[in-house]
């Protein structure tokens, strides 16, 4: 496996593979919220502890998925490169 600094270097130095990367990760983010939506839902009584638990899992992870600096896209009036 690459290490972290290999692949922000190569995100800077590719744009296009930094357009698809930021892309992938707005659909990854985006799922991850539509999983805690139908869990919500499905949570029957006495659930709400374990939903909790896996919402606040799930919102982490959405946390690492936020935009990055090499993201332009995702910038407010940002459109890319």
């Amino acid at each position: 496996m690459v290490s972290v600094g290999t692949v922000y270097s190569w995100l800077h130095h590719h744009p296009q593979l930094a357009r698809d990367y930021g892309e992938a990760r707005r659909v990854q983010a985006f799922m991850l919220r539509e999983r805690s939506v139908e869990l919500v839902l499905a949570t029957g009584p006495g659930g709400q502890r374990a939903a909790d638990k896996v919402l606040a899992r799930m919102r982490q992870r959405m946390a690492v998925l936020t935009a990055k600096a090499w993201d332009l896209k995702a910038r407010p009036g940002g459109s890319g490169w």
